[in-house]
């Protein structure tokens, strides 16, 4: 049974979802993959100020934000720096826009940090 305290917060993130897929579907953006779906949810839980909605749709949407690790370094750019209108070239580079790294480059580096470590400890 739910309170009517979590009654109230899982409406205010419905509104919040829908807010956001309206702005998608107002948008020239395509298709909304799963994806997208999944980022928007993230958002309409995660946000604290909903003026910042259509910019994180915008690059959700567009796929300058891809992953929850962008999200959440998006959502801390917005949290630090409320203020209207968002610095578009400092938040894309905050929340690593263009930033694009394979799982083997993840790999070859953890292999050299932990090459690395198992040489200090030994």
């Amino acid at each position: 049974m739910f309170s009517m305290v979590e009654i109230i917060k899982l409406m205010i993130i419905n509104v919040c979802y829908l807010s956001g897929c309206v702005l998608l579907q107002a948008g020239t953006f395509g298709d909304v993959d799963k994806s997208m779906g999944n980022l928007l949810y993230q958002v309409s839980t995660r946000i604290k100020d909903r003026c910042h909605l259509p910019i994180l749709v915008e690059y959700i949407a567009t796929k300058k934000i891809g992953s929850e690790v962008q999200l959440s370094f998006a959502l801390d750019y917005l949290k630090n720096f409320p203020s209207l209108p968002v610095d578009e070239a400092t938040f894309s580079k905050e929340c690593g826009v263009g930033v694009v790294v394979s799982p083997e480059e993840i790999e070859d580096i953890v292999s050299s940090v932990w090459c690395f470590c198992v040489l200090d400890i030994l």
